[in-house]
């Protein structure tokens, strides 16, 4: 089963203990940062535990998040990736001024995958739905192929008998959800044992499709 089209996961990311810098923040926008990205990176890696001890649940929640293309060996070094991504990025904290912002939390430039540009939404949200931008972000700079063209789905909540959307398809009518960079953070949400969020919409922040 494959996550991508034509998959590749020889990526190489050097693994640091903690990010290398922060680019124009301020001090409470570093302390947001030094509080979201450990919590960010020791998600994955709970993740990553679990997947590898083959805990029942996560296999659940696993295939109702990337339906008909759920493999744990590939899985794995996905996850393995946002781990070693979370360890080296550079964070940019970004202004109003950024018209790349929008309505996002962040985003990670394809001709700059080691950065990620935090915006204003980041530091005005919850710490929780910082977390979850966090390991989002570790998800597209794991892989190139994880990134959606025209727009990206986010989830409104998170819960583990769902997914936040089915992803691009290709010619023959294949839906590829690995390519939905919040799938990724939701599977790592529910592969670490994090609690599904209530019925209140605004517990994950806005999320939504947001246009390129």
């Amino acid at each position: 089963m494959a996550l991508f089209p034509a998959l590749i996961l020889a990526l190489a990311l050097p693994a640091s203990a903690q990010l290398r810098n922060e680019r124009g923040c301020t001090s409470k926008q570093e302390a947001a940062v030094s509080a979201a990205v450990p919590e960010a990176k020791k998600r994955v890696a709970e993740a990553l535990k679990n997947i590898k001890a083959k805990d029942p649940a996560v296999g659940e929640a696993g295939r109702a998040i990337f339906p008909g293309s759920y493999d744990e060996s590939a899985m794995t070094a996905v996850l393995d990736l946002m781990v070693g991504a979370l360890g080296t990025a550079v964070v940019h904290c970004s202004t109003d001024a950024d018209k790349y912002c929008g309505n996002r939390g962040g985003y990670v430039r394809s001709d700059d995958k080691g950065t990620v540009h935090l915006c204003p939404l980041f530091f005005s949200s919850k710490p929780e739905s910082r977390i979850r931008t966090i390991v989002h972000e570790s998800a597209h700079m794991a892989h190139p192929s994880i990134s959606e063209s025209g727009g990206e789905n986010y989830c409104v909540l998170f819960s583990c008998d769902m997914n936040c959307g089915d992803g691009p398809t290709d010619a023959s009518g294949k839906s590829y959800p690995a390519r939905v960079a919040d799938n990724w953070s939701l599977f790592a949400h529910c592969a670490s044992k994090q609690p599904s969020d209530d019925l209140d919409p605004f517990v994950a922040g806005s999320r939504k499709k947001n246009s390129k």
